[in-house]
């Protein structure tokens, strides 16, 4: 994982592909590395992008090559990555977990076909994953309202009319926390 963003620091591209046409991500995903699906998340890797055979970090996770790993697909799902995505087989995420002879294949079949998936996913990762895939797991409206706030709190204190309703995310790296309270 150091490597990973000490890459990023430098300037390295994540999106960059290898011969088989995958990203860092991908190949994450295909060598079920949750971790590193995490922090490739946080650090904002396409969560959508196709490589070999057209298929997505969630097609690997899900079961591509008979692979899958749970942890992953959940990272993926909760970044609310596309999962009608198809691959060069025609076939969904949903379609290789249910071909998928792995232990969990049950699991993951119940989580890329519930009402919610992006909630259940979300809720079944580990504090630790959560951390490091960071902002990537908030809902889009959120995370440009967390730098907002945390950029003019930095220059005072925010009215407490404005800060007070932004209090229930207890959520990434630095343990930041926002939430809109109706």
């Amino acid at each position: 994982l150091d490597i990973v963003r000490l890459l990023q620091q430098k300037g390295a591209n994540i999106e960059a592909v290898n011969g088989e046409k995958d990203t860092a991500l991908l190949t994450s995903a295909l060598k079920q590395k949750p971790k590193s699906v995490a922090l490739l998340l946080g650090l904002g890797a396409g969560k959508d992008a196709q490589g070999y055979q057209d298929n997505t970090a969630l097609h690997y996770a899900a079961g591509a090559d008979n692979q899958g790993d749970l942890a992953c697909a959940r990272l993926v799902v909760a970044a609310r990555a596309d999962r009608t995505k198809t691959n060069k087989a025609g076939k969904t995420a949903l379609d290789l977990a249910k071909e998928s002879s792995k232990d969990t294949a049950r699991e993951m079949v119940a989580l890329l076909e519930d009402a919610d998936p992006v909630a259940r996913a979300f809720a079944e990762l580990p504090d630790e994953l959560k951390a490091l895939a960071g902002e990537a797991l908030l809902h889009p409206a959120v995370g440009p309202k967390l730098r907002e706030l945390e950029a003019r709190a930095a220059e005072g204190p925010l009215p407490a009319a404005e800060a007070l309703p932004y209090t229930r995310w207890a959520f990434g790296p630095e343990g930041r926390t926002l939430e809109n309270v109706p």
